[in-house]
């Protein structure tokens, strides 16, 4: 893909996939030993999912599923990978904006789902740090702690602006 996809699905009106093949899965080649598989799941699937930003589903229609389903039918298959990969730099851009929106729970999940699919490390940390910084800015903790250092300073042990109940 030349470093194109990830696409940002937000700023996407349509996508046009091109071909014979694009929506159906291919599971093998052919002649006398072909078997037809009970279902199969195409590439396109998962595509569809992404660009819907349904990375993951617990009823398998994420495109994270989608795309481990095909490769579990067509481990050659190339397109699932890259598909997988791009569900990875999602699942950041995700956790980025779960984060702006002090949605912290949905961001770390989506960190926990980009680092089950080999996000990019040094992205990933990027991303992670970043999620953290605005936990902390979030809960006021830089405060809390300056507050609790400055007791601490004091001999002010104890009492409720004291620094054990404010360290704890």
């Amino acid at each position: 893909n030349r470093g194109e996809l990830p696409w940002d699905a937000a700023a996407l009106r349509s996508v046009a996939v091109i071909g014979n093949n694009a929506s159906a899965a291919r599971t093998q080649g052919g002649g006398s030993a072909t078997v037809v598989p009970a279902y199969t799941v195409s590439p396109l699937e998962g595509l569809r999912a992404l660009a819907a930003d349904r990375l993951t589903a617990s009823d398998g229609s994420g495109a994270r599923e989608l795309y481990e389903a095909a490769i579990a039918l067509d481990p050659d298959a190339t397109l699932s990978r890259e598909g997988l990969a791009n569900v990875a730099v999602a699942a950041l851009r995700q956790a980025e904006q779960a984060a702006r929106q002090s949605d912290f729970a949905k961001a770390h999940a989506m960190l926990d789902l980009a680092q089950s699919l080999s996000a990019p490390r040094e992205q990933w940390r990027q991303v992670d740090d970043a999620v953290r910084q605005r936990e902390v800015a979030h809960a006021g903790l830089d405060g809390l702690m300056r507050r609790a250092d400055a007791a601490h300073r004091a001999g002010q042990l104890e009492g409720e602006e004291g620094a054990l109940p404010l360290y704890a």
